[in-house]
């Protein structure tokens, strides 16, 4: 469920991602601890020279978000899991 759908302006272009999805590349401790318990997790499906772009949006304000990289692997795994085509 996407908490801040019409507050993303990436949500034209973006694939929303499972918790679960989140939790195999977070990395040790809880990171996001303290961003409250409404998270949007999502990938872009543009890869970029180094991998693809992934986010956490938590907040409808613009800046209320956290972006990464994903490796390009692991992109598309993602990208393939919910049926996008690179």
């Amino acid at each position: 469920m996407a908490h801040w759908h019409n507050f993303n302006p990436l949500a034209a272009t973006c694939v929303y991602l499972s918790e679960e999805d989140l939790s195999s590349f977070r990395r040790s401790g809880d990171w996001l601890h303290g961003y409250g318990n409404k998270l949007d997790y999502y990938i872009l499906p543009k890869r970029h020279e180094a991998g693809y772009s992934a986010g956490v949006r938590y907040g409808k304000e613009p800046h209320k978000y956290l972006s990464f990289l994903l490796n390009p692997s692991l992109g598309e795994s993602y990208l393939e899991k919910y049926k996008v085509k690179v």
